[in-house]
């Protein structure tokens, strides 16, 4: 998320403690993960993926978003202290970010991200296939 942000023009927080302190565990002691509360837009792609509007993921970051680059909308937020924790691009069918780490996460709904960019990248890898071969579906 961080990545897309810098590259669509946006820029960082670059270090959250000064900004917002350590009430929140965006990284765990000892640099290991750390586990809070991120609300979810309801009416936000993340959520659809996710089938849910609050998780509490592995998180472990000590940067975040700052100024919102252009083509992206918040959809996730720290409820406790409003870092922003997911992003969709707004011109983009398929483009979430996360702040923090599904592939760590015990939390079932975090595969969900997974599956659903494999689905997504295999429509699409699909329809480019039939249209170039003039299959409709």
């Amino acid at each position: 998320m961080q990545v897309l942000n810098v590259a669509m023009r946006g820029t960082l927080i670059q270090h959250l403690p000064k900004r917002v302190g350590e009430r929140v565990p965006h990284v765990g002691a000892g640099g290991q993960d750390g586990i809070h509360a991120v609300d979810v837009t309801p009416s936000s792609k993340l959520a659809k993926v996710l089938g849910a509007t609050r998780t509490s993921p592995n998180s472990s970051h000590h940067q975040a978003i700052d100024k919102l680059a252009d083509g992206l909308r918040v959809v996730a937020r720290s409820p406790d202290d409003g870092i922003i924790e997911g992003v969709e691009g707004t011109e983009h069918p398929w483009l979430i970010g996360v702040q923090w780490h599904p592939e760590r996460s015990s939390e079932p709904c975090q595969q969900h991200l997974f599956d659903e960019l494999v689905r997504v990248a295999r429509e699409a890898r699909e329809t480019k296939a039939n249209s170039s071969t003039g299959i409709t579906r």
